[in-house]
């Protein structure tokens, strides 16, 4: 027997002609007959079996008897996978797979409860339509919307966008979070809530497109949530009763106006964008609530310009509450100049002013000494977790740091140090201080450190004695330490020094 090639069914090959029989039914010829006809009715049997499989096929290809998985898996199951798949595709994608597929999903608010509208000069009127027919499948569901506009503004073509925003301001009353990114001023003023006397949105993210002065037409909603980069946006067209964490691109004057019209803030995160010459204030304003504080230079600001910008924000404000402060200035708008602005004791001066609980600190790039340092180590002892940057305007070193802590009682809470030396050298040998025992009135303490992560530029590995690279060592079996020395033209190759120290002492072994 055979299998045919094409449909794999067996070909039995008949081999009754290679015998002839004498038709005498006592010797072996009578045999072969009957085996023959044996043979001839298994035959029929045979291709009867192939008709009844070749008639089930095409019930089997419709997956009639045996559905594939995902009609097999309860609805709840097949939506939650669907709305995995929705970080790659879209709910017409999905839709357009099968006619299964599109029942579940065009019936499925959920799916649809997310937008992302993004168009260009080549707007269709099926755009709008699909628009209607998406926000409607959402079912009342609180929405997820995000719009932008690409190619430029020119020609005014975005004037043809007007009814779909007039489109989505009819569904004003169930937003939840809105971003609107780049739009030209009359466009982002068309958005409005007024019909609606309530809104359920939360999150509001606003980048303007800098051409024009922008307004809004938005009043009722409530947000929690507010993320704003517009240098033209008036901060009195929203509500803030109900902000408690703002992320902004703002001037200096706008940061501080955010505080006082925040009364419940509790995270900020700034980037200051211009600095106001001849901004005076006498009183720093008292924020009672604001727990987390993040201040970042904007890239318009250099030298001398970004110290008096950030001392003026420092001395502008008292934080009570205040846990966390970041400062991060971009090493490449720093330079020695800075100095010559006192933005070190502008910080002293807020954290001592603010009295606050202060757990993490981390600074970049800001002018401090090693007064300022020490000061703030000596003030804030509840600090866990304490970053240090250094860079070409920072004028304060780590020997003067570590030649200290372990004849102080500083910073007995840290469980997390991070320093970068940048292209000054570090000073290794003091490095075993940060973890001895030190004089905690009349009782020995030891800093609960679980990270130490120390870096720095160097054109050759520097040499440690072997003894306190033992002592490290030693330290390490109990907590993270890291050691990364940065060489190169561009400081692209690290080298950690514990690791190699231990590969080394394991090769000898």
């Amino acid at each position: 027997m055979a299998d045919c090639d094409l449909c794999a069914e067996v070909v039995i090959q008949n081999c009754e002609n290679i015998y002839r029989t004498c038709g005498d039914s006592t010797c072996a010829c009578g045999k072969l007959e009957r085996l023959n006809r044996r043979v001839s009715e298994a035959e029929d049997l045979l291709q009867n079996l192939y008709h009844q499989r070749h008639d089930l096929m095409p019930t089997l290809k419709l997956n009639v008897v045996h559905p594939s998985i995902i009609h097999r898996m309860p609805v709840e199951i097949s939506t939650n996978i669907f709305a995995l798949c929705l970080d790659f595709c879209t709910p017409l994608d999905l839709g357009a797979v099968c006619q299964a597929w599109r029942n579940l999903v065009w019936s499925t608010p959920s799916l649809w409860a997310s937008i992302d509208l993004s168009f260009g000069p080549f707007l269709t009127p099926s755009h709008i339509d699909i628009t209607q027919e998406w926000l409607e499948r959402a079912r009342g569901l609180p929405l997820w919307i995000t719009f932008s506009i690409r190619g430029g503004f020119r020609d005014h073509w975005w004037q043809r966008l007007y009814p779909l925003v007039d489109l989505l301001s009819d569904h004003a009353w169930h937003w939840y979070f809105l971003d609107l990114d780049c739009l030209p001023g009359p466009l982002l003023h068309r958005f409005s809530d007024l019909e609606h006397t309530s809104s359920t949105l939360r999150r509001f993210s606003l980048k303007g497109s800098g051409s024009s002065p922008t307004s809004l037409n938005i009043r009722n909603f409530r947000a929690e949530f507010l993320r704003l980069e517009d240098p033209n946006f008036d901060l009195a067209d929203l509500c803030w009763t109900d902000v408690t964490e703002i992320r902004a691109v703002l001037a200096l004057n706008q940061i501080l106006r955010a505080f006082e019209l925040a009364p419940r803030v509790t995270i900020c995160a700034f980037e200051v964008n211009k600095c106001i010459e001849d901004f005076t204030r006498t009183t720093p304003f008292l924020h009672p609530f604001v727990q987390s504080l993040v201040l970042q230079s904007g890239s318009s600001l250099q030298g001398q310009g970004l110290s008096l910008v950030f001392k003026q924000l420092l001395n502008g404000i008292t934080l009570p509450a205040l846990e966390r402060l970041t400062i991060e200035v971009d090493s490449d708008q720093t330079n020695a100049d800075m100095r010559r602005i006192d933005t070190g004791s502008a910080l002293c001066n807020l954290l001592i002013r603010s009295a606050c609980t202060l757990k993490e600190l981390s600074i970049s790039g800001l002018s401090l000494t090693n007064g300022n340092i020490i000061q703030i180590a000596r003030t804030h002892p509840s600090l866990t977790k304490l970053s240090l940057f250094s860079s070409i305007a920072t004028a304060w070193d780590a020997n003067y740091l570590l030649s200290i802590l372990p004849n102080e009682p500083l910073l007995p809470s840290l469980e997390c140090f991070t320093f970068d030396s940048g292209r000054a050298p570090f000073p290794w040998d003091l490095l075993p201080g940060l973890f001895l025992p030190f004089a905690l009135g009349t009782a020995l303490a030891q800093r609960p450190l679980r990270l130490v992560d120390i870096s720095c530029d160097c054109s050759t590995i520097p040499k440690i004695g072997s003894d306190i690279m033992q002592q490290l060592a030693t330290f390490a079996s109990t907590m993270e330490l890291k050691m990364q020395v940065r060489s190169g033209e561009r400081s692209n190759r690290k080298i950690d020094l514990l690791e190699k120290y231990i590969e080394e002492m394991d090769a000898v072994a």
